[in-house]
């Protein structure tokens, strides 16, 4: 009896520190005010778009609670809108964790990372298509949205190419191919 009791507390406060740090914590947004060596312009002009902090990185022994966290958040949020914007900001944080890793001189994992990053832009853009598709407006804030966080991805994986080679050259090329795959298709979803 003792035992269950104890693991039903552990599952309790658990759960309490998943909310009060996921859900509670305010408004899923992928902007941060904190800065970034670089800025995203568009074509209507400068405009900054600033990554989110990553938190905890991959090669940390906690990330796979954060992982689950991650996983629960996803399938709790039914709104399309903000699960666009929730993706957005999974795929921000994981460009940022790709930086940081790279930083550390750990290219493999920074390259799985930045692939992981790209698939959520394409999670994001594939909820934008089927809002479209629903016969619903996608809101103008959440294209824009979209389309600074593209220039960032481009911008950020354009300057990480430079000062890599070999076969991390060629997984950032392929996630560059990928973002520009997904800028063309914003327009579609207009």
């Amino acid at each position: 009896m003792k035992h269950i009791l104890r693991m039903l507390v552990i599952v309790i406060v658990f759960l309490f520190v998943l909310f009060v740090s996921g859900v509670a914590g305010g408004s899923v947004s992928a902007v941060d005010t904190t800065p970034v060596a670089t800025q995203a312009t568009s074509a209507q002009g400068a405009k900054e778009y600033f990554l989110p902090y990553p938190g905890i990185l991959p090669d940390h022994p906690l990330y796979k609670i954060k992982l689950v966290r991650d996983w629960i958040l996803e399938r709790i949020i039914v709104d399309p809108i903000r699960k666009t914007e929730f993706y957005i900001l999974q795929g921000d944080k994981r460009l940022n964790m790709g930086i940081a890793l790279v930083e550390k001189g750990n290219s493999a994992l920074a390259g799985e990372v930045i692939s992981q990053s790209g698939n959520f832009m394409e999670q994001a853009m594939h909820t934008l298509t089927s809002i479209k598709t629903a016969g619903r407006e996608v809101p103008l804030y959440v294209l824009e949205h979209m389309e600074s966080a593209l220039v960032k991805h481009n911008d950020v994986l354009e300057t990480m190419r430079v000062n890599q080679s070999g076969s991390a050259e060629s997984v950032i090329i392929d996630a560059q191919k990928h973002i520009q795959a997904l800028r063309q298709d914003i327009a579609k979803v207009r």
